[in-house]
């Protein structure tokens, strides 16, 4: 499975867009460059655009990693916050 994460620097929310649909749900993760959990989010793939919403997060600009699970392994994407 492939995904696009944009826009990249993100704003308020930022849109993930998948190239299949995942047979479950999945967290999806946000982690700061310590690898700490700063946002978590459960998502139901399914073969198009998701939305996460980053908006009332009350985060550091700077850069993060975007983590979730596929059928066959982990995605990780790196963006970063510019508000």
């Amino acid at each position: 499975m492939t995904a696009s994460v944009w826009p990249n620097p993100v704003t308020n929310g930022l849109f993930v867009e998948w190239s299949r649909s995942l047979a479950l749900e999945t967290d999806c993760i946000l982690y700061n460059l310590l690898g700490q959990e700063v946002h978590r989010v459960r998502i139901k793939p399914t073969g198009g655009i998701t939305e996460i919403r980053l908006a009332g997060l009350h985060l550091p600009n700077g850069m993060y990693i975007l983590k979730w699970n596929t059928d066959s392994a982990p995605v990780v994407k790196k963006i970063i916050l510019a508000r």
